[in-house]
């Protein structure tokens, strides 16, 4: 996989389970990021501040600073394959993800629509299972 940046970088997404962070026109390795398994999949945020990677054998998608190299967060969703295609949207909020059974997810990258869904979820099941606004975690009640 490989993907560029707006920067005048790009990410190349190696068999050994290497990406690396390479700068434009030389090819100069600036940074790399390293992966238990074969990363199949490596894209850049819309701002290019953020890096996503999936890999074989894994269920996780692995969210990266672009600058740093660092990894910042594990998203783990995919329960019966492996995510195989990644996509951020328009304006970087969200991340959707495809696994190899067909199985799409949408992952919320601000924390506060996050935490909503989150919310929002939690009060369906209330109301299915006859529980109130009271039962609800603190933050959900703001």
């Amino acid at each position: 996989s490989l993907a560029a940046g707006r920067d005048g970088t790009f990410a190349v997404a190696r068999s050994d389970g290497l990406v690396e962070i390479r700068r434009l026109p030389d090819g100069k390795v600036l940074r790399t990021l390293r992966h238990p398994f074969t990363v199949r999949q490596v894209v850049y945020s819309p701002d290019g501040r953020t890096l996503a990677t999936s890999t074989t054998h894994e269920k996780v998608i692995r969210l990266w600073d672009a600058t740093s190299g660092t990894e910042i967060a594990q998203i783990a969703g995919h329960l019966d394959s492996e995510p195989n295609s990644l996509a951020f949207s328009p304006d970087g909020k969200e991340l959707v993800s495809a696994g190899a059974d067909g199985a799409v997810a949408v992952w919320q990258l601000d924390p506060d629509a996050a935490v909503a869904d989150a919310c929002r979820a939690l009060r369906v099941l209330g109301n299915a299972e006859g529980t109130g606004e009271a039962d609800l975690p603190a933050l959900c009640r703001a």
